[in-house]
């Protein structure tokens, strides 16, 4: 659950967060050279978003995570430390980490993973 506070700019960031999540929906994203279907937003976060993509070239179903970085540098370190982890442990209750990709997006950045 989250919770919204009463100032209308933390309604708008709330806002924007839901519908940043349905927006991606059947939408096509390119990352490193792969073409990704999105089907659906399995969830979010603060500044996550969960996706179930398919591969184009494969049909092979995946799930995509989206971490939105507006904190500069530092923030864009701690998701690379979240790759670094995901690559490190090998357990059949963690994901497997396929690929990333760090992405300019207006002032901000995008992680994906």
């Amino acid at each position: 659950m989250q919770t919204v506070s009463s100032h209308p700019a933390a309604d708008l960031h709330f806002h924007v967060h839901l519908a940043q999540c349905a927006h991606f929906s059947d939408a096509t994203l390119k990352i490193n050279g792969r073409s990704y279907k999105i089907r659906k937003c399995l969830g979010e976060g603060g500044f996550s978003f969960v996706y179930l993509i398919d591969d184009e070239a494969s049909g092979r179903p995946y799930a995509l995570k989206k971490i939105l970085v507006s904190s500069g540098q530092e923030g864009v370190q701690l998701a690379m430390r979240e790759i670094e982890a995901y690559r490190k442990f090998k357990h059949p209750n963690i994901i497997k980490l396929i690929d990333s990709a760090v992405v300019q997006d207006g002032d901000g950045k995008i992680v994906y993973l």
